[in-house]
């Protein structure tokens, strides 16, 4: 288990507003069953000497908060401030690994009508795929027990305490094959360097954000173009920010970091708790190659990669050829979750608070493909004291123009003439 200096700090706070009739004694109990459902949300970090430890409690103790604030007498703006300031303190506050739970839930009541919900994971205990798990299967359980289906969740279910040891087993029976192809791999490879020195306040940088949406009838193109092909969408996004690191940063060779959602099998696929690791690709392109060529290229590289996994063992052994610079891949629907809601009589949207992400001292650059109904987002962050706001809207830029021509004529147009140096 690996611990960044920010640790303290790496809240994944949920925050949202709920209008419409709501029963808080069902919310309580669609709490209370995830919590029984998945055992990372019951996991403390207990410290023996310098070495962490995870511990799995039993589902006993319910974590659930309901703060009415509706008899307040104050006016509905300035109680949706109080409550506002009060989630903002604590989003603030370093939080006691050992103490602490790492994940609760608040309901906050302005009037019968009108409701805050907040879920406080700590990023310690799931990933960004959790998130729209935990979403699918909280509204689910809320509807089951407004139905008065109060049956209990079937137990045959994966816990995240046996992936841990299926993933150790994993990497235990492959060690000596994983490390002999890394070190092959990477033999003579270098670092895309950025023009950066940290020091000590480097914790204290705030990373900025630029976002970037596809129009729908883009998006719709990819997905053909994924489909007819074959290869995922996703691969389409990595490909495109491999051609856009490349050429902006004039490397051809380079080695790129990126994210696997892990979940490899069925029992998996709906589980909660950190299952994604991060992997190095190893790419070689050469500039006169069209997109499609480059595609596959970087399509061959990844599938290798994964299956050379060692749950990010090898980017943490070879710190020296990390950028700083990360791509990740977020499908996520949350259309799905509103309309979800619409048929419960509820509208949901998020509830605003100043948020930061305290990963930015290690993170120079991460961008983040989102897919999102119908349509795909590319998120940039960013470090101000290592990229312009221009480049890091060129790199989003860059990365429309390359997935345009991916969904238009992509054998047709080298990476050269596609983005020139």
């Amino acid at each position: 288990m690996c611990f960044p200096h920010d640790a303290l700090y790496l809240h994944d706070l949920v925050a949202l507003a709920l209008s419409g009739p709501l029963d808080v004694t069902a919310i309580q109990q669609a709490y209370n069953m995830l919590l029984l459902r998945h055992d990372a949300l019951r996991m403390r970090i207990v410290f023996v000497g310098r070495q962490p430890w995870q511990v799995f409690e039993a589902a006993t103790e319910s974590r659930f908060q309901f703060v009415d604030c509706s008899d307040s007498g104050e006016q509905e703006s300035i109680i949706e401030d109080r409550i506002r300031a009060t989630i903002q303190e604590r989003y603030d506050r370093k939080i006691n690994f050992e103490q602490d739970a790492l994940f609760t839930a608040t309901l906050y009541r302005l009037t019968t009508q009108r409701h805050v919900l907040t879920f406080w994971p700590h990023h310690i205990i799931w990933d960004g795929r959790s998130l729209a798990i935990l979403f699918q299967e909280f509204w689910s359980l809320y509807a089951r027990h407004l139905a008065g289906d109060m049956h209990a969740t079937p137990t045959d279910f994966m816990q995240y305490s046996e992936y841990i040891q299926w993933q150790e087993k994993m990497h235990q029976s492959q060690r000596k094959e994983l490390l002999a192809y890394w070190e092959q791999r990477l033999s003579d490879a270098t670092s895309l360097r950025l023009p950066v020195t940290l020091d000590d306040s480097a914790a204290s940088v705030e990373e900025l954000k630029i976002c970037r949406a596809l129009n729908n009838e883009l998006t719709a193109k990819l997905r053909n173009r994924a489909a007819q092909t074959r290869i995922m969408l996703s691969l389409y996004a990595l490909a495109a920010y491999a051609i856009v690191v490349s050429r902006r940063f004039e490397k051809n060779d380079l080695v790129i970091t990126t994210t696997f959602m892990g979940r490899e099998s069925e029992r998996q696929a709906q589980l909660i708790g950190y299952l994604s690791f991060p992997m190095f690709l190893r790419i070689k392109f050469d500039p006169v190659s069209t997109l499609t060529q480059s595609l596959r290229l970087v399509t061959k590289e990844y599938m290798s990669s994964l299956r050379h996994r060692d749950f990010g063992s090898t980017v943490l052994d070879n710190m020296e050829l990390y950028s700083g610079m990360l791509f990740q891949w977020f499908p996520y629907n949350w259309g799905a979750s509103t309309q979800q809601l619409n048929v419960l009589r509820h509208r949901i949207e998020p509830f605003a608070f100043r948020s930061r992400s305290p990963s930015a001292a290690n993170l120079y650059l991460s961008v983040t493909v989102i897919e999102n109904n119908d349509q795909l987002s590319i998120q940039i962050n960013y470090r101000p004291d290592v990229l312009t706001s221009a480049v890091a809207d060129q790199i989003a830029f860059d990365m429309e123009a390359v997935l345009s021509r991916f969904a238009t004529d992509p054998d047709d147009v080298s990476i050269s003439r596609c983005i020139p140096a």
